[in-house]
């Protein structure tokens, strides 16, 4: 027998599990769908300081400090100039940053989504999704090595970048830049009260360095370039990494002449978003959505929000108030194109190296006829 439900949710990363958590209280019947079983590293972030008015909202922030984050009290940068400038969070009404241990985080989420009432199928992989005449969704998926099904009067892709629920209704991703994050790993050699958790921000000719020290003696280093700049061979990969931080003095000096840890890892970074968000019982979330380039800082802090934001939404949608849905389309659009204002002004500060492919792709505000379409 199917097991059958108000709301189906794609994807258990922070905006799938705000979307879950504020329905679930708000007394919808929800099953979340999670690949994983939140038991691997996932790569850490900066929390923004306003991150505690989402996490208050999903009465989940005591939870929050006592998962034992590191505190971020300020950003260091070397942007437009050589000169570190450091701006810190002191002057922030909200307090000061945290630099998350990402695993941690989302299951403390997942779990608490749970407990609200929200079942949680941890290591379940969805495998197809379908709406016949009816507004009824029937999804299938793999859990325990078992085919399933669920049938669902609304469904949220919360899938991340991929928007593999939304890409298939049929909605288009329009990407803005080419940028990717080559990141590494490092054992701290800082510990304790002598470290360093400032966040890090360093440009380059051909990019950016990213790097912070999170729970755990981890050090986070990550080089921020175009996939079309990067050399494409795995064996030199590490080799390139490793001579690109000869340019950045400040984050060369954190790592100290050590190599990573594990194996670096290549992740998407781009700015990019759905051409439609919502549908017919269905809509994007977070980073499914949009998604916007790891230099705003405000990536997870606005997956929460989108999710309490698309919460509200599902509610009224399943009242029949289909203007609420394209009322959410329009503040995504706009908050899109507000951080494509923001982001060509944050990058058009630094022009050190005039002919630069990198920097060049990025002197202006772009727009969709700039955007490269993937479907």
């Amino acid at each position: 027998m199917d097991t059958v439900c108000d709301v189906a949710i794609i994807g258990g990363g922070p905006a799938g599990t705000a979307t879950a958590l504020a329905l679930a209280r708000a007394g919808a019947r929800v099953v979340m769908l999670e690949r994983s079983d939140y038991d691997t590293d996932r790569n850490g972030e900066i929390l923004s300081p306003r991150a505690r008015l989402p996490l208050g909202r999903l009465g989940v922030w005591d939870a929050f400090l006592a998962q034992g984050h590191a505190p971020s009290p300020a950003v260091a940068s070397v942007w437009g100039d050589p000169q570190l400038h450091e701006a810190h969070f002191i002057f922030n009404p909200y307090g000061h940053g945290w630099h998350i241990d990402r695993r941690c985080f989302d299951e403390g989420l997942a779990s608490a989504a749970q407990q609200a009432g929200a079942c949680v199928l941890r290591g379940a992989r969805a495998v197809s999704w379908h709406s016949d005449e009816s507004p009824t969704w029937r999804i299938e998926f793999i859990s325990s090595g078992r085919r399933q099904r669920l049938q669902s009067d609304f469904l949220v892709d919360a899938t991340g970048r991929t928007s593999a629920t939304a890409r298939a209704q049929p909605a288009t991703r329009i990407s803005y830049d080419r940028l990717v994050g080559i990141v590494g790993s490092f054992s701290d050699r800082c510990p304790g009260d002598h470290a360093d958790y400032r966040t890090l921000v360093e440009a380059v000719e051909s990019g950016w360095w990213y790097s912070a020290r999170l729970p755990g003696s981890r050090l986070v280093v990550a080089y921020m370039t175009d996939t079309d700049l990067r050399t494409r061979r795995r064996a030199q990969l590490l080799g390139d990494y490793l001579r690109l931080l000869d340019d950045a003095p400040h984050t060369r000096a954190r790592v100290d002449g050590r190599t990573p840890d594990v194996d670096l890892q290549v992740l998407a970074a781009n700015s990019s978003r759905l051409d439609r968000a919502t549908g017919r019982h269905w809509l994007a979330v977070g980073d499914a959505a949009m998604a916007q380039d790891p230099l705003s800082a405000h990536g997870i802090c606005r997956a929460l929000e989108s999710g309490i934001d698309a919460a509200e939404v599902i509610a009224n949608d399943r009242i029949h108030k289909d203007h609420v849905a394209r009322e959410y389309e329009q503040r995504l659009r706009q908050a899109f194109d507000a951080y494509l204002r923001k982001r060509a002004a944050y990058y058009g500060c630094e022009t050190r190296w005039p002919h630069s492919t990198f920097w060049s792709r990025r002197a202006s505000t772009p727009s969709s006829v700039d955007a490269i379409s993937l479907r």
